[in-house]
């Protein structure tokens, strides 16, 4: 039931309302003046869709690496995220710096949930993330449409063609 003094909300009178219409029509590819669209994904994306069955434990973001490499350093956990990577890199190595991401974002306790299959089922050209784990590329298995190709490293982005999903930062159980 409406009452009188209820004022129903139309998607036109949103502020951002030519924006979303611009967004939807490269989504959907509704004009030949687009080729696609793209979207970010990070790692507050994962922390709110993935689950290992345990509503405590999220997936670590910046700041927790952060302080891990920090402790492992004897360094200030408030430094620059990067710089400590960096810096655990020259003094543990690469292989030091990959077990330890590898341990603390701990992949395979993670599953993809709902929010990952809705986010895919859209006809993105290209999903770009910054997340090391492996929760998009296993969510796309599950969908049928859109086929998504899994870019991991540098040299295969000539060669997959889009729908892809491009691993900015690489994955956390591929070495290169």
């Amino acid at each position: 039931m409406v009452h009188d003094n209820v004022k129903t909300m139309n998607i036109a009178d949103l502020p951002d309302y030519a924006a979303i219409k611009k967004l939807a029509a490269a989504l959907w590819q509704q004009d030949n003046a687009y080729h696609g669209a793209a979207i970010m994904v990070g790692a507050g994306f994962s922390r709110s869709a993935a689950s290992t069955g345990d509503a405590s434990k999220q997936l670590p973001l910046w700041n927790d690496l952060a302080r891990a490499l920090a402790t492992d350093l004897g360094s200030s956990p408030s430094a620059d995220p990067l710089r400590l990577a960096e810096e655990y890199c020259a003094y543990f190595g690469k292989q030091g710096l990959y077990d330890l991401v590898k341990k603390e974002v701990n992949d395979a306790a993670w599953k993809p949930g709902p929010l990952y299959a809705s986010l895919l089922e859209l006809p993105w050209a290209e999903v770009l993330t910054t997340n090391w784990d492996t929760l998009l590329e296993r969510a796309s298995l599950e969908i049928n449409q859109p086929v998504y190709n899994i870019v991991s490293k540098q040299e295969d982005l000539a060669s997959a063609r889009s729908p892809r999903i491009v691993k900015l930062h690489g994955t956390v159980n591929i070495t290169e």
